[in-house]
């Protein structure tokens, strides 16, 4: 009787390679598996796999090594520094995305396995250059090209001075470069020191009069929308991030 105890416990108790959560049973308890057949499927916390789709037009810009910030959904003051440690070769014909990944210890237990964060990948840096807000910016599409190939044009309302302490909208056009930290570089079009419109340019044409908004304090904004501006902490209105502190643009 006790051997046969040592058997039936030998067949009852089953060990992981590796330490994880279950987060799926693939048999009901009681039922007799085969050899081979898979009964739970784990995931691996620490180390954990940090994971991007991204889109076949970004993807050749992405390089192992790069840095990158990641952090909760909604949780965006809490931001882990990670670097990515591989690249897809290949891309999904259906959604044309390919899979960046970063490894993290996550001795920490900083995230959990199978939920949603944002992962925010340096392409590359400049310093010294003209840039200006995304919130001022508009995208321009050219022509009835398909969206992969066309040359990305950006536009801004510029406030050309009138005297008297206003100003005069006109609609610019400028190259883009880096996009990053809520501003876009400039690689021609305008200049440095030129006034944009930040708030209110959607309703804006050519030769409107317009003026300058008085001086403002800390305003909190959204690091996914930096459209959205406040005079006070909250919740974005369109992803429901947590707002941020910012120091206003003057």
């Amino acid at each position: 009787m006790l051997a046969d105890a040592r058997t039936s416990l030998g067949y009852a108790e089953i060990r992981a390679t590796a330490d994880g959560v279950v987060t799926q049973r693939l048999v009901a308890p009681g039922v007799l598996a085969s050899p081979g057949q898979a009964i739970l499927r784990i995931a691996q916390e620490r180390p954990i796999r940090l994971q991007a789709a991204v889109s076949e037009s970004d993807l050749a810009r992405i390089r192992v090594g790069a840095r990158a910030g990641v952090w909760r959904s909604g949780r965006p003051e809490r931001t882990t520094r990670v670097r990515v440690s591989s690249v897809a070769r290949l891309v999904d014909r259906e959604t044309r995305t390919g899979l960046v990944e970063a490894v993290w210890p996550n001795a920490g237990n900083e995230f959990i396995a199978g939920e949603s964060v944002v992962l925010r990948i340096e392409v590359g840096a400049a310093s010294g250059t003209v840039r200006v807000p995304v919130a001022a910016a508009r995208e321009v599409t050219p022509g009835s090209r398909s969206i992969e190939g066309r040359a990305r044009r950006y536009a801004v309302w510029v406030a050309g001075d009138a005297g008297a302490g206003s100003y005069v909208a006109k609609r610019v056009l400028f190259e883009p470069g880096l996009v990053g930290d809520g501003y876009i570089e400039v690689r021609g079009g305008l200049g440095a020191g030129q006034r944009v419109v930040v708030d209110g340019g959607r309703d804006l044409r050519d030769g409107d009069r317009i003026a300058a908004a008085p001086e403002e304090g800390t305003i909190y904004t959204c690091p996914m929308h930096p459209d959205v501006r406040r005079d006070r902490p909250g919740a974005c209105p369109k992803c429901g991030m947590a707002l941020v502190p910012k120091e206003a643009a003057r």
